[in-house]
């Protein structure tokens, strides 16, 4: 139960539903997909579910995700960046997350915090307790019930982001071995949140992989 649950006296969702869950992993390996059918399990149970993705999901944000993700800002310092993530989860929060917990609804959101020390503390090499420093002035009391981590092999993850045939952002053109040490990083959370942050096999088939969240979440 997060701290804001627990101020309000809601805790979860009969059944034991998180409240606030929160998407993880590499680029390409699928969290995006899984977001979208479990707001759309949450819809069909009856439950009034916010579907979010980090960075973004509110105007300002948006406009920080640009400029995050634009292949051109290959320049950007690794303390603009992650200054940046947190400006946009700070105005996500404010905007968006606050309000709708507040107001009882559940919230799925495609990255959050966990990416912030995944990528810009154990990939970038930055300070972990300054990552976790920020990360706690972005979000203050709004931390997930919940989070899944969809692990899969860095060369398998790449192998589909180049079957899309997309150009590839900022974040996904730093390479295999940028991936290899996000993906450690992601492990890493696990291994010391086991209570929060749960992995999931994210190299088999989509439906395989619903199967195993709706359980973990208390749908199945």
């Amino acid at each position: 139960m997060n701290e804001v649950a627990q101020k309000q006296g809601q805790g979860v969702f009969p059944g034991q539903i998180p409240r606030f869950i929160t998407l993880e992993g590499i680029d390409g390996c699928g969290k995006s997909t899984q977001a979208q059918l479990l707001a759309e399990d949450f819809e069909r149970a009856g439950y009034d579910v916010l579907l979010l993705r980090e960075p973004g999901g509110v105007r300002i944000s948006e406009k920080i995700r640009a400029l995050l993700l634009d292949p051109s800002n290959a320049e950007m310092s690794d303390t603009c960046e992650l200054l940046l993530y947190e400006a946009a989860r700070a105005q996500l929060v404010h905007e968006v997350v606050a309000p709708a917990l507040a107001a009882g609804r559940l919230v799925v959101c495609d990255r959050f915090y966990d990416s912030t020390t995944a990528y810009q503390g154990y990939a970038n090499g930055m300070d972990l307790g300054l990552v976790q420093q920020a990360n706690e002035l972005a979000v203050g009391a709004y931390r997930p019930d919940m989070t899944l981590v969809f692990d899969l092999d860095p060369q398998v993850a790449a192998a589909r982001a180049a079957a899309r045939d997309a150009a590839p952002d900022r974040m996904e053109a730093k390479g295999l071995a940028y991936q290899e040490r996000v993906a450690a990083g992601f492990r890493a959370l696990a291994a010391a949140e086991p209570a929060r942050v749960k992995l999931v096999d994210a190299a088999r088939g989509i439906e395989d992989v619903h199967a195993d969240v709706r359980a973990l979440v208390g749908l199945a």
